[in-house]
């Protein structure tokens, strides 16, 4: 059966013994887990109620998060071979690097090298800063966070 891990919030399906084939912890030891915390897939469409996603207090302050992600055939093992030709270039190295990294912001998220969403997050949590994505899924523009439950079922509800 598919169960999210404790400790990597990923979904899994854990050995008879309990180990989670992503982390190789034992999901049943919830020893330094947070219960009240989940992971929730977030994309830039996804209609969010007003309230933290931390904490799950009401808000409605919402900031906007983002997650540079390499285009398809950038980055890699072979993405130096690119920056070494283009040095050897000389004049042209600048056409090269501009290239090789996709172009300015603008093109990235057009592009969809940028994947961007808002999350609501009040000001009591928010000092501690953004929240950050533990996953990034290209094909699906998709960001995944660590959540409180509650606002998970929130969203999930509604």
């Amino acid at each position: 059966m598919l169960e999210e891990c404790p400790h990597c919030y990923t979904g899994v399906f854990p050995s008879a013994s309990g180990e989670c084939p992503s982390c190789r912890k034992n999901i049943k030891d919830l020893a330094g887990t947070d219960p009240s915390r989940t992971a929730l897939a977030v994309s830039e469409a996804l209609p969010l109620p007003p309230y933290c996603c931390d904490c799950d207090s009401p808000t409605e302050r919402v900031i906007q998060v983002k997650s540079r992600i390499p285009g398809e055939g950038s980055g890699g093992n072979d993405s130096w071979l690119v920056a070494v030709f283009g040095a050897l270039m000389g004049l042209i190295s600048p056409l090269v690097a501009f290239f090789a990294e996709g172009g300015d912001d603008e093109r990235r998220g057009r592009s969809g090298e940028t994947l961007r969403v808002s999350l609501p997050q009040c000001e009591l949590c928010g000092a501690a800063g953004a929240p950050k994505p533990i996953r990034v899924d290209r094909e699906r523009s998709v960001l995944t966070f660590v959540v409180h439950v509650g606002f998970k079922r929130r969203v999930t509800s509604a």
